[in-house]
């Protein structure tokens, strides 16, 4: 059986005093959040259930992110390490193709709650590399390891939050370096450089499930095994906002999930399933 937080009155201690016996529950509900936050292992059922099942005839979902504008392309004047990056570089948050196909835009299921195992022995590099964070994009799975790198001869501070909280901040002064992190519990996290390069920008989004994947050049994003039934799926960009959309998974079948309308949301991501993890 798994536990879970409705278990818990049946299983506490029945020789406590009432009065004991309520202290305990809140001591309990106020500690998981906590718990889940901080990164440590709490049982099964405790946490947000995520139902690890064999699917043998899964189905396949392809989502793909279209947008009408323009790519937008900033240049930003240099103030650090003029030296090694120049004096302007040029970010681009909004890339798209010529045919409005959206690139690094991240699609993934909103409210599944059992699939396929994650596969999280995968490594994910974040590459501090020709003063920009490469890949600008990812998502990943909680388990995996994240390895930040440092390919240019000159300081780099990495330094990724989820909201307010940071997740870490590393200092990465040698050209070569890597460290590496694991990645604990789920969130959005927002790379900066605290090293003077006010023009990095990356975002890192954890899932508590493998059903994610950010849209390439194409603006494509495949998800595959997925158990047949309803879902929401969700695209998000860094700025142009989300969309949600409600899909049909058959066995063996491939579902089409176009998304052109991207709208800013006010508080993070619409459906708070990325946007208000810890």
């Amino acid at each position: 059986m798994r536990l879970s937080i409705s278990h818990w009155p049946a299983c506490r201690p029945p020789h406590l005093p009432r009065w004991r016996r309520l202290r305990l529950d809140l001591s309990l509900r106020s500690f998981l959040p906590l718990a889940s936050v901080a990164g440590f292992a709490v049982a099964p059922g405790l946490a947000r259930a995520y139902d690890m099942v064999p699917v043998a005839n899964g189905g396949r979902l392809e989502g793909q992110v279209i947008h009408a504008g323009a790519p937008v392309v900033t240049t930003v004047k240099v103030e650090r390490d003029q030296t090694f990056c120049g004096t302007e570089i040029k970010s681009q948050p909004v890339t798209v193709g010529p045919k409005g196909q959206l690139a690094d835009a991240i699609v993934y299921l909103v409210d599944v709650t059992r699939g396929i195992a994650p596969d999280t022995t995968a490594v994910v590099r974040l590459d501090n590399r020709g003063c920009h964070f490469v890949p600008r994009v990812q998502a990943l799975t909680v388990g995996q390891t994240l390895q930040i790198v440092n390919s240019d001869p000159i300081l780099h501070s990495t330094h990724a939050k989820t909201g307010t909280r940071t997740v870490f901040n590393l200092a990465l002064p040698i050209e070569g370096q890597t460290i590496s992190k694991k990645i604990r519990a789920p969130g959005l996290m927002h790379v900066q450089c605290d090293a003077g390069h006010t023009w990095m920008h990356a975002w890192i989004d954890a899932f508590d499930h493998p059903y994610h994947a950010v849209t390439g050049a194409d603006g494509k994003a495949p998800l595959t095994d997925i158990p047949p039934g309803t879902y929401r799926v969700t695209a998000w960009h860094e700025s142009l906002g989300s969309e949600t959309r409600e899909v049909t998974i058959a066995a063996g079948k491939t579902a089409l999930v176009r998304f052109e309308h991207l709208a800013p949301e006010t508080k993070g991501k619409s459906d708070a399933k990325p946007g208000a993890k810890p």
